[in-house]
């Protein structure tokens, strides 16, 4: 999505149980590699798209919660 002049690569997550927490803690290392390696893929196969400033956000719902909770520049490529 765009937001201004900044690309942004959004996850989505939701939880039925949150017993481990919201769908927020599920991004943790690993998740957030695979989602840094696809925003490289993506970029590369749009150069234009690629001088833009870019971040991650992460949107998680759970089953209880009548809102969504939006972080914004959730985490950092490097």
């Amino acid at each position: 999505m765009r937001d201004g002049e900044s690309l942004v690569f959004v996850e989505v997550r939701y939880r039925g149980d949150v017993a481990h927490g919201d769908g927020s803690a599920s991004v943790g290392p690993a998740k957030q590699a695979k989602l840094i390696r696809a925003a490289e893929q993506y970029l590369a196969s749009h150069p234009p798209l690629a001088r833009l400033p870019c971040r991650f956000d992460v949107i998680a719902y759970d089953r209880n919660a009548g809102d969504g909770n939006w972080l914004r520049n959730a985490f950092d490529a490097y």
